[in-house]
């Protein structure tokens, strides 16, 4: 058996027992590319009302942030790697991984490139997730 389909089947079987999970991993993979979709709207579907980041940073400011974002850049590329989901508690997990956000402005050639480590508190609720706390790393500011 190879490694990489070992590792699949142990993922497959850690979502059988906690579908909370699969429910992370995957609110993970559409928040990206709502990122890669430059849709503010979509991005902070996966945003709770009450979100807050270490800096105090609400979900009102993060909104206006992504806005800003969205229309600066003509493209964005996001890699979310590293995903490492764990169960704190029911309906509540913990995820840590890195991410990569290039993107660029076609009129003036600029390209940018950002890394972050992140480390966020998670809220599932039936099939759907929502990132309650962002305690480390963060997302562009754009003024």
């Amino acid at each position: 058996v190879s490694e990489a389909r070992r590792l699949r089947e142990l993922g497959d079987a850690q979502n059988k027992r906690d579908p909370g999970l699969a429910v992370v991993k995957k609110m993970y993979e559409d928040f990206a590319k709502a990122y890669e979709s430059r849709n503010s709207g979509k991005v902070m579907s996966f945003i709770a009302d009450d979100w807050t980041a270490g800096d105090g940073t609400t979900a009102s400011d993060l909104d206006e942030q992504f806005r800003n974002i969205f229309r600066v850049y003509d493209e964005i590329k996001v890699t979310i790697s590293g995903l490492s989901v764990i169960n704190e508690a029911p309906g509540s997990y913990t995820a840590s991984y890195n991410m990569v956000i290039s993107s660029r402005i076609y009129k003036k050639n600029i390209k940018r490139e950002e890394s972050s480590s992140v480390y966020e508190r998670v809220a599932v609720e039936g099939n759907s997730a929502k990132i309650k706390k962002t305690e480390a790393g963060g997302y562009w500011e754009i003024k």
